[in-house]
C-alpha cells in the first residue's frame, strides 16, 4: 500500500492493462460470465485488485474503472442491451473490493511499506477483497435486475474472487521457487 516510490500514473495503467488481459485470459480459460450469466467461477483479475491496492493503494480504484470502461467499450463485458448495467457493475466493482481490502489493511496494522505483510495477513485482505466486491457486486446487480439478486450470487462472486486471485498468488510462487531452483544450477 506505498504510493511513493512508484510513479503512480504509469503504474495505475499497467494496472489497467493487467486487469484487461487476465479477464481475457480469465473469460478464454474459464469463461468469465458462467454463472446467471454475470459470474465467473475462476475470476482471475480479482488478483490484481488486491495485488494494485498492495503496490498503488485506492490509485487501483481509477485503473479497475479505466479497465470496465474498456471492456465495456470493446464489447468484452456485457450483460446485456445498453452499456448503463455494465457501467453501474464497473462503479461498483471498481470501489467494493478495494476499499473493503483497505478497510482491512488499516484494522490489521498492515504497514504502507508491506514489511509486515505475513501469509495470514494476506489471506485477511484477499477474504476483505472478495467480501468487499462479492457485495458491491451483488448489490448493483440488485439494482439492474431483481431476478439476479439471491444469496448464492453473493457467495458464487466471493468463490470466483478467492479462487481468481490464489491461483495466480501460487502460480507467482511456484514460477518464483522454480526461478530459484534453476538459477542455483
Amino acid at each position: 500500500m506505498q504510493t511513493q516510490s512508484v510513479s503512480v500514473w504509469p503504474t495505475t495503467a499497467l494496472f489497467a492493462l493487467a486487469y484487461i488481459v487476465l479477464y481475457c485470459l480469465s473469460d478464454l480459460f474459464f469463461e468469465n460470465q458462467n454463472v446467471k450469466g454475470a459470474v465467473g467461477i475462476f475470476f482471475l483479475p480479482a488478483f490484481i485488485r488486491l495485488l494494485g491496492l498492495l503496490v498503488i493503494g485506492l490509485w487501483i480504484v481509477p485503473a479497475l474503472f479505466t479497465a470496465g470502461l474498456f471492456l465495456t467499450a470493446a464489447g468484452l463485458y456485457d450483460l446485456g442491451a445498453g452499456h448503463e448495467a455494465e457501467l453501474l457493475v464497473t462503479f461498483a466493482t471498481a470501489f467494493g473490493g478495494p476499499v473493503a481490502a483497505f478497510a482491512a489493511a488499516r484494522l490489521s496494522g498492515l504497514q504502507y511499506d508491506l514489511r509486515n505483510l505475513t501469509p495470514l495477513k494476506l489471506f485477511i485482505l484477499s477474504l476483505a477483497c472478495s467480501l468487499g466486491n462479492a457485495i458491491a457486486y451483488g448489490i448493483a446487480l440488485r439494482l439492474i435486475d431483481r431476478d439476479l439478486f439471491a444469496i448464492e450470487v453473493y457467495f458464487e462472486i466471493f468463490i470466483g474472487d478467492m479462487i481468481g486471485t490464489w491461483l495466480l498468488i501460487y502460480l507467482i510462487k511456484f514460477a518464483g521457487e522454480a526461478y530459484a531452483r534453476l538459477s542455483q544450477r
